[in-house]
């Protein structure tokens, strides 16, 4: 291929529908890591009403033809390499942008990485990528493979928790999921290569440093309620997926008639579920002080200890509110471990005692949102403010810095019942998100997103970064 493919890799863009250059999610992104290479397709959905941001998504499709393709091309490579011709990589590249790919960009080499590359290319010293009887230097096979071919992402020690509530309880749609959703959602789970594994064995795979899967997930549910016994188990132990049901002593003691029995928690472990620990009400506990959070959190252990034979040792928190003083103190009961309701993967680094999940109700449960969710990958961030969840002024100052060799400037960030808000990068890392108003509802979330390439599926994934607002009835306007 020698100096002329060379030229191509350094030079070759793909105009965007407009004709223009733009900096958004590209049809190939090379980025670097501390660990080497990570080799991404950032596949963008198109945004319908801003002609500014068109993207390839229209052109899914034919892209995930290309991608299949090559896929062939690369096996017959490695175990048939006679079948081959020298000049498949330029009719590849060519193809590919010439025919397919004429919606989206080539988006930027970082300068690491393409000094890397250029060295591994300028090795050939301008020999063809196959020599003699059609042998492959192997780092010709390696810039194929980097280039072309869709490599797996990495799990990065992560996984994604799901947080259901009620299922087929259409008198709450805030809360429950549908029950065709639900259906929909197990067999997603089923059939689009993920890993569904118990909630302790992902906890434990992130505080050992053991890897996990790519595709990892936890199914979670809160409350114990009636509908979980009735409509949710059963559909689970079908499927055979582990899953954890968070339980509230309260309901359970007072029969209400909507809160599953003793009898039906103890019974779990057997249908390969296990118990998690609410506090003893379903009250959240923004606005609760730290000794009655930790009098609540004691009193459901007890009680789940006695009624089914063990204590949990996995907590969640109502509605996903704690207080950083409410967090403190439950820390020195012994709980290391803790899930909250902010959307997001969960991923080692991260603090456990407010662990994000993505939440399932029948406004957020189509397959469409269901998809995106199961393939979120972290966004690792530090130094965020504010840091406490409950809001001391209105509106607040929310900035984070991104951990990571990561390209900032494509991040898009939403504030809930406002959409996209105003972002301000400062020096390559720091992200400060502007509200230009304050906050009107007691509970705000913002979700943050980066994309991070298509999975083998030809979906789009995404790093995501949740974070849930609770404001004092003082500072609601």
């Amino acid at each position: 291929m020698g100096e002329e493919f060379r030229q191509q890799f350094r030079e070759m863009h793909v105009l965007c529908d407009d004709g223009r250059y733009r900096g958004g999610h590209g049809f190939f992104d090379i980025a670097g890591s501390q660990a080497g290479f990570q080799f991404f397709l950032g596949f963008q959905r198109p945004y319908k009403n801003d002609p500014h941001r068109a993207g390839i998504g229209g052109c899914r499709t034919k892209a995930g033809q290309i991608v299949n393709g090559l896929q062939k091309v690369i096996a017959d490579i490695a175990g048939q390499p006679g079948r081959m011709g020298s000049g498949v990589a330029e009719n590849l590249v060519k193809t590919c942008i010439g025919e397919h790919c004429h919606g989206g960009i080539l988006t930027r080499l970082q300068r690491r990485d393409f000094c890397i590359m250029h060295h591994l290319l300028s090795a050939s010293k301008g020999k063809t990528m196959f020599e003699g009887p059609f042998k492959i230097r192997i780092w010709h096979l390696v810039m194929v493979m980097a280039i072309l071919v869709p490599v797996h992402l990495r799990a990065e020690d992560s996984a994604v928790v799901l947080a259901y509530h009620r299922f087929g309880e259409d008198a709450y749609p805030g809360s429950s999921i549908r029950i065709d959703q639900f259906e929909n959602h197990l067999a997603e789970l089923r059939d689009g290569g993920f890993h569904v594994l118990p909630l302790k064995d992902i906890v434990d795979a992130l505080d050992s440093g053991r890897p996990l899967p790519d595709k990892a997930v936890a199914i979670t549910i809160d409350g114990a309620r009636r509908s979980v016994s009735e409509e949710a188990v059963p559909r689970l132990v079908r499927y055979g997926f582990p899953f954890t049901v968070f339980v509230a002593s309260d309901p359970v003691d007072f029969a209400l008639e909507t809160s599953m029995s003793w009898t039906d928690i103890a019974s779990l472990p057997k249908k390969g579920g296990s118990i998690g620990l609410y506090p003893s009400s379903l009250e959240a506990l923004g606005f609760v002080s730290p000794d009655e959070a930790a009098a609540r959190i004691n009193r459901s252990s007890a009680r789940i200890a006695e009624m089914t034979g063990g204590a949990p040792a996995l907590l969640a928190w109502p509605a996903g509110e704690a207080s950083l003083a409410v967090q403190a103190r439950v820390k020195t009961l012994g709980y290391k471990v803790a899930f909250g309701m902010q959307s997001g993967s969960v991923a080692r680094g991260m603090d456990m005692l407010m662990l994000p999940r993505f939440s399932m109700t029948e406004k957020y449960g189509d397959i469409e949102r269901f998809r995106i969710s199961t393939r979120a990958l972290p966004l690792l961030v530090s130094d965020m403010v504010p840091a406490d969840m409950v809001l001391r002024e209105n509106p607040p100052n929310i900035g984070f810095t991104v951990d990571g060799d990561m390209d900032v400037s494509r991040l898009a960030c939403f504030v809930s019942g406002r959409g996209k808000a105003h972002v301000e990068v400062l020096g390559g890392t720091r992200v400060e998100v502007r509200l230009d108003a304050p906050l009107e509802d007691r509970r705000t979330r913002l979700n943050c997103t980066l994309p991070a390439g298509i999975d083998e599926a030809g979906l789009p994934r995404w790093r995501w970064l949740g974070a849930q607002y609770v404001l004092p009835q003082a500072l609601l306007p």
